[in-house]
Order: structure tokens, then sequence, then C-alpha cells
């Protein structure tokens, strides 16, 4: 087994060994789930149906055992942290602080009371600010995820710094989008979205510097690895199961959907950004919506909150990058910072727009799910999977 798969089922062990914990599993169910999903696992994603040689077999047999052992530490872990670590969230500093409030400040003295508080969220995290009922057009047009910092908005901002600061020599521009990180995971706060998409970037980083073609599995099960081991509480935050499932259905459904309906890649034909938002979009908010129905929240009827997202993710960058300039403008001076909010203002009047009506719509449609109704329902893009796996296959075979 090559060395990266190995460390990729160990901290997956360490992951279903403080989840366990954290449902109140016992020792014996511990061991008997983990000997039944580790063999499974270890030996058909590493192997598949492939015949393995006694080498092979002893490697397989280490990993397990290591895997078992890893398992039941974190079990032990979780309930030791809990009980006797205290997690201290870290303080930004002040100059941060003081940045942060400016620019709150300025934006609700710039824009009339929603659209002030929709870039709030969508910049600084600040849902405080958001009134219930635009909250109920957020969720129930499927947008609600926009107020939360994520691999989107981290995405915009790296990729607008590398193309202003294109002179810069790698390793400066590398420095540069590490800081922007930085700064965004300090004044936001230690979230799980917010932590999630950080380590991700910055393992995108560092896979560019050194020119790494990293996998996308080793790179989410690291993160998460990070994350629970810096507070294992968050394996039960409803904010890190969805922050994980989505990236999961971008990376893993997303690709299938294109290998089966190749008119839908982003890379051919016309309206390719769309079309790359509309496959984001749909695997994210296709793999969530029975969660969020299973923890007794409002879900929302996922073709419109796919045509909702479709009309806004297109602007939404635009607004971050506007937004931050308000912020740095408005900062130094009141006066500058009021002549570029108009030119905003068009923009954010445009996206809560949308948000209101789509989410009137949405209100009219409810959903009630059952453990057997959820089972039936994955197996819609397990079968995706499936047969674009298939599809490869044959076409590897014929070319």
């Amino acid at each position: 087994m090559k060395p990266y798969n190995s460390f990729f089922f160990i901290l997956l062990s360490f992951l279903v060994g403080v989840f366990l914990a954290d449902i109140h599993c016992s020792i014996l169910v511990i061991l008997n789930i983990s000997f039944l999903s580790f063999l499974f696992l270890i030996f058909f994603l590493e192997f598949g149906f492939e015949k393995i040689s006694k080498e092979q077999k002893k490697s397989l047999i280490l990993i397990f055992l290591l895997c078992l052992i890893v398992l039941v530490a974190a079990f032990f872990y979780y309930y030791f942290y809990k009980n006797h670590l205290i997690f201290h969230p870290l303080s930004s500093p002040k100059f941060l602080i003081n940045f942060k409030k400016s620019c709150l400040s300025n934006f609700k003295s710039f824009f009339p009371l929603e659209e002030s508080a929709f870039i709030s969220s969508v910049l600084f995290r600040e849902r405080n600010m958001i009134n219930p009922e635009f909250k109920k057009d957020l969720i129930y047009s499927g947008t609600y995820h926009l107020t939360s910092f994520s691999g989107l908005h981290l995405t915009t901002i790296i990729f607008l710094s590398s193309e202003i600061f294109f002179f810069l020599l790698t390793p400066l521009n590398f420095i540069l989008n590490v800081l922007l990180i930085i700064f965004f995971l300090l004044i936001i706060g230690f979230h799980p979205s917010v932590m999630r998409a950080a380590i991700m970037g910055l393992a995108y980083l560092v896979s560019q510097l050194l020119s790494y073609k990293t996998k996308p599995r080793n790179v989410i099960i690291l993160t998460a690895f990070l994350i629970i081991f810096f507070n294992p509480g968050y394996i039960s935050d409803l904010g890190f199961q969805l922050s994980f499932i989505s990236i999961l259905g971008i990376i893993y459904l997303k690709p299938a959907l294109i290998e089966i309906f190749p008119k839908l890649s982003p890379k051919i034909g016309f309206f390719r950004t769309l079309k790359d938002f509309f496959l984001t979009t749909t695997s994210a908010i296709f793999l969530t919506t029975p969660l969020i129905i299973m923890k007794g929240l409002t879900a929302p009827f996922i073709p419109l909150a796919i045509l909702a997202n479709l009309l806004i993710l297109y602007f939404i960058p635009l607004t971050i990058l506007l937004s931050l300039v308000l912020g740095i403008f408005s900062f130094i001076s009141y006066y500058l910072g009021l002549t570029l909010s108009w030119f905003i203002y068009i923009l954010l009047k445009y996206e809560v727009f949308t948000i209101k009506f789509f989410g009137k719509i949405g209100s009219n449609f409810t959903f009630s799910l059952n453990y057997f109704i959820i089972g039936v329902y994955y197996l819609i893009p397990l079968i995706i999977f499936i047969i674009a796996n298939e599809k490869r296959r044959i076409e590897k075979r014929y070319c």
C-alpha cells in the first residue's frame, strides 16, 4: 500500500473514533464496527477486485491494526479532551477587531438594513445582523450558505490577489495569499467552515508552490483531522458536517455528472462559468439537503435553490472584491468609501431582491424524510458515481 493511502486510512480511523465516542458507543461496538468497516474500506478502496500478493496482505493487516489502535485512541482522546481540557477560542488582534468594526459601521451607514446585513454576513459572517424574515428567505432560497465564509469566498480572494499582484515572484505571491488566509481566519473566527476553507486553501497554495498534485480525498481527510484534533466537539457541529458533505459532493459527484453528461462540462461550449456554478451548486445542495431535514431544519426546494444560486453566485465574487476595497477605502476616508458604495449598492440590491423573490416561492414547499427515504435518496448519487466509473473503465479499455 502506498504511504499516502496508509496515511488516509489512519486519519480516517481517528475521525471515526471521535464520531463513535460522540454518539456514546461502547468499546465493544467500536471494535465490531471497526473490524467490518475498515476491512471493507482498506481492501476495496485500495485494491478493488484485483488479486493481491502475500506482501500486500501483510501490509493490509498492518494498516488495519494501526487503524484499530488509532480508532480506539481517538475514542479516549475525545473523553479526555471533554473532561480535562477547556477550549479557549483564539482572540483576534486589536487592530483587526477595529478594522472589522469600522467596516460594519460603514456598511450600516452606506446601505439599507437588509443590504448591509447581507454584505456583513457574506464578508465577515456577522449573521446576528440578519432579521428573522430575511433569514427565512435565505434558507428557503437555498442561499444561506453565502453567509458562511467558505471555499467560494476564499477562492475568490486568492484568485483576485494572484491576478492583482501577478508581477510578484511566486514565493512572494504565496506569502501574500497565506497572510490573507490568516487575516480572514483571525478576523472571522475559528468556525469549522472557515477552518476547513483556510486549511484547504493553504494546502492548495503549497501544492502550487511545490508543483505537486495532491489527491482531493487526502486534503479533505487531513483538513477534517486537524479541525477535530483542534476541537473534537466539532464532530457533532452541523456546520462542520455540512461543510464536508458539500465539498465531497463537489469533488466526487460533480466529475461523475460531467462524465455522464459531457455537454455539461465547463471546459466546452458556451456559458462555461454558469455550467460550473450549476454543477457545483447541484452537487453540494443535493448531498446536504437530507442532513438539513434530519436535523429538523428547513431545507430548500432543490430545483429552486439551484436556480437562485445560478442567478446570484455569478455576482458574488465581484461583490466580495468591491466590498473589501470599500472596507479599506472607508477606513481611510468616509467620502471615498461613500462614492464606491453607490456601485456596490446596485449589486446588493439585485442579490437581496433575488433572495427574497425565491425565498417567498420556496416557503410554499415543505419536506419530511424518514431513514428509508434518505437511504433511497442517497442511492441516486451512488448510482451516478458507479455509472461514471464504469464509463471511464470502458473508455480506458478501448482507447
